[in-house]
């Protein structure tokens, strides 16, 4: 609790805040490409955090195909149990030359635009309609995602080789088929993403608090430019916050047990004397939301977790309007 008339019992508190920051979202289908693009380039993923995502299916009516120079008009329908909702999609492609023609095959969620001079550009109709602006009133909920599912991409050996061990993962198959038996209007996407961390020290009127100014902890702190925590805790930690934030569907641990004093990667914390954790997730897009039954459809979201539950200590994260 923060009220700045009280009188608290430490003058200086600590807090951690772990936010995503790039991201992408890969088709089920292109995964596989993907992890062969990096073998090719040498390249490793660098993301630290994976969601399983699902949302309505996007395909491409062939038939509406049309181009006017470089403008190309499609129309794709977007499925909604047994319902389909139509929606035509205009794009510029000036890097294009000559006539442009299109191939595609059934199912018809994906796409190659090839000009006369050999170039083209392969596509999904999920990324055409999820990236564009295009509002569809009453039906904007189909373009949100469902999170299933949220993992760590970080080894214990320190390894990111997520992907790899993921395409294998037990319950990755199990989302794909049961997706495919129950949700076959859906599609499974996987969200690779990078959550960094800031650290916050926040001291009150030092006049107030003479002796209780944690200085044994302020000094560690200007010591290691922050909180000094493994990254291998630090995403133990932030997988620990989503997990009992989103509570998603085939998630079983960390739903009710987050944060735990004796979970190794969460007691340093805890040894710190950490007031407050804090959790923000944004999509970036105004057309998309993500979602599970317990969170609802948001476009940001943020949770705060008392390490300590006292309201003789203030927390940051609680004070209205709190944004980073």
């Amino acid at each position: 609790m923060y009220n700045p008339d009280n009188k608290y019992e430490i003058g200086t508190e600590f807090f951690l805040l772990s936010f995503l920051d790039p991201f992408q979202i890969l088709h089920s289908g292109d995964i596989k490409g993907y992890i062969e693009e990096l073998k090719e380039n040498n390249s490793k993923d660098q993301s630290n955090i994976y969601f399983i995502l699902r949302r309505p299916k996007i395909c491409l009516i062939p038939e509406s195909f049309k181009t006017q120079g470089t403008l190309v008009s499609m129309d794709f329908e977007v499925w909604n149990k047994r319902d389909r909702l139509i929606l035509t999609s205009q794009m510029n492609f000036p890097m294009m030359q000559g006539k442009i023609s299109m191939e595609s095959e059934y199912p018809f969620t994906k796409f190659k635009l090839v000009d006369t001079q050999g170039n083209s550009i392969s596509s999904r109709p999920t990324s055409i309609i999820g990236n564009s602006n295009q509002e569809i009133g009453e039906f904007q909920f189909l373009l949100d995602y469902e999170i299933l599912y949220i993992g760590k991409s970080y080894g214990t050996d320190g390894n990111r080789n997520s992907l790899d061990r993921l395409v294998n993962h037990e319950t990755y198959q199990q989302i794909l088929t049961d997706s495919m038996n129950d949700h076959p209007d859906k599609e499974v996407f996987v969200l690779i993403g990078n959550f960094a961390q800031k650290y916050f020290m926040v001291s009150l009127p030092y006049e107030q608090y003479p002796e209780n100014d944690n200085e044994e902890m302020q000094q560690h702190f200007f010591n290691n430019s922050g909180l000094n925590i493994s990254e291998s805790q630090l995403i133990s930690v932030t997988e620990g916050m989503l997990i009992r934030y989103f509570s998603p569907e085939y998630n079983e641990k960390f739903k009710e047990i987050f944060p735990s004093k004796s979970h190794v990667s969460y007691s340093k914390l805890f040894d710190m004397n950490v007031r407050a954790l804090a959790l923000e997730v944004i999509t970036g897009h105004e057309q998309t939301n993500f979602f599970t039954n317990k969170t609802g459809r948001l476009k940001k979201h943020f949770q705060n977790f008392e390490l300590v539950k006292t309201d003789g200590r203030f927390n940051i994260f609680e004070i209205d309007n709190y944004s980073c």
